[in-house]
């Protein structure tokens, strides 16, 4: 399996995984309102203070990468979002860059542990084409009530992360701040995120997980057990893309050369749809469904059945823990992750670590009052959906779907 290396980065119960079908709140998701005036008090991000640091922190990332991958998207052209809880105050940010040429989604709260909550140096966050029932919608509606919580809280004045945001806007009053990555593990571990660098190794996605933007429907359920109605299902979906990254089981008759990246609507049977339905077969009590019906989806434990079935004999499943991800993920084995409520879920694979490092500089009159460093750990996520969403998530605001974090891992051919 290769990689490419990019240097940026409860127990077991019988619910099932469905298409994600459960509907979500939508009437805190408020794109492109004016947000109200910030007190300089408040632990509340003006939509300016949020444009200013995605803009240096996109410029920051652009200078780290090769020409070859670099986006000729200029930092000048972006748009932002605003999203607001039902007090209409600002909770988070989306900033998309150029053309579908990168986007990220900040915390608005000054104090916030994920100031950088998700981002991608391709693609876009939309949220009047985002599907209500996306993984990445789902995790906007949790850091929604998460972040609401958060900015209410006594304010410290002291907080590293407070004051690089509140210079941010203020280079008229003389203060400045400056926004560099770092790209190695060098750097003076000060406080940060994670109170100061974990030293781990970034590591890039596999090439399958990156690009390949496979769905549920449009052709993919061309062969689920009603065709082209019932939907292929988001267990078919990750286990697939998983045999597609290790090219295994090679035994099952699974054409992966045939499987292209991105499948063009059909009805008719394919390589890919082929396969879903093959691993839908081997996963106990797959259930199917429409997507108005709630989806396609199976269990937790049927999953690791299935798995094992596959060829994949050292398959587990447990609550979701960053080291083990980490572990399994530096010895190059992709890791499938997951999270259920009352009614469905949600499954995707994930592959490639980054601890986005990032060294701050606060500068007055053109002197340096202080410098300190700000972390932050993300994974790369392939949803499942299309491509939607896809890229950097950080490790601990992926969607828990009702606080239940599941991962399986140990996955590979043996």
């Amino acid at each position: 399996m290769i990689k490419n290396f990019f240097l940026i980065v409860i127990s077991f119960v019988l619910i099932f995984f469905s298409s994600c079908s459960e509907d979500l709140d939508n009437s805190n998701l408020q794109p492109n309102g004016n947000a109200p005036e910030i007190s300089p008090t408040t632990r509340v991000v003006s939509e300016e203070q949020g444009l200013i640091f995605a803009e240096k922190m996109y410029a920051a990332i652009q200078a780290t990468e090769t020409p070859q991958t670099r986006s000729t998207a200029s930092t000048q052209s972006c748009d932002i979002e605003t999203i607001k809880n039902e007090d209409n105050v600002p909770v988070m940010y989306i900033v998309n860059f150029g053309d579908n040429q990168g986007y990220m989604l900040l915390s608005a709260d000054k104090e916030s542990q994920s100031s950088l909550i998700a981002f991608n140096t391709t693609g876009k966050l939309d949220l009047d084409e985002m599907n209500p029932n996306s993984p990445m919608r789902s995790m906007i509606d949790e850091q929604i009530e998460k972040i609401t919580k958060d900015i209410d809280k006594t304010i410290n004045v002291d907080d590293e992360n407070y004051n690089m945001w509140e210079s941010l806007g203020n280079e008229s009053d003389g203060e400045e701040i400056e926004i560099e990555l770092v790209v190695n593990n060098s750097a003076s571990t000060t406080k940060g995120k994670h109170k100061g660098s974990w030293g781990l190794t970034p590591i890039g996605p596999s090439s399958t997980i990156q690009y390949c933007v496979w769905g549920q429907a449009n052709g993919y359920n061309a062969d689920a057990k009603r065709p082209n109605i019932d939907l292929a299902g988001c267990p078919a979906v990750a286990v697939g893309l998983l045999c597609k990254t290790w090219k295994y089981p090679s035994d099952r008759g699974f054409d992966y050369a045939a499987m292209p990246n991105s499948l063009a609507p059909t009805t008719d049977s394919n390589p890919i749809s082929r396969m879903f339905r093959d691993i839908a077969d081997v996963i106990p009590g797959y259930s199917w469904g429409t997507a108005a019906s709630g989806g396609s989806g199976a269990s937790q434990a049927g999953i690791l059945t299935g798995l094992k079935t596959l060829g994949y004999n050292s398959a587990k499943s447990t609550s979701y823990d960053f080291n083990t991800v980490y572990s399994n993920i530096e010895d190059w084995y992709p890791v499938l992750l997951g999270g259920f409520t009352n009614t469905g879920g949600h499954i995707w694979i994930a592959d490639g670590y980054s601890e986005t490092k990032w060294k701050v500089t606060r500068k007055f009159l053109g002197i340096t009052v202080k410098t300190w460093y700000e972390y932050s750990d993300h994974i790369y996520m392939n949803w499942g959906w299309y491509g939607s969403s896809n890229g950097w998530i950080d490790q601990e605001s992926w969607p828990s779907y009702n606080n239940s974090r599941i991962m399986w891992y140990d996955l590979f051919p043996r």
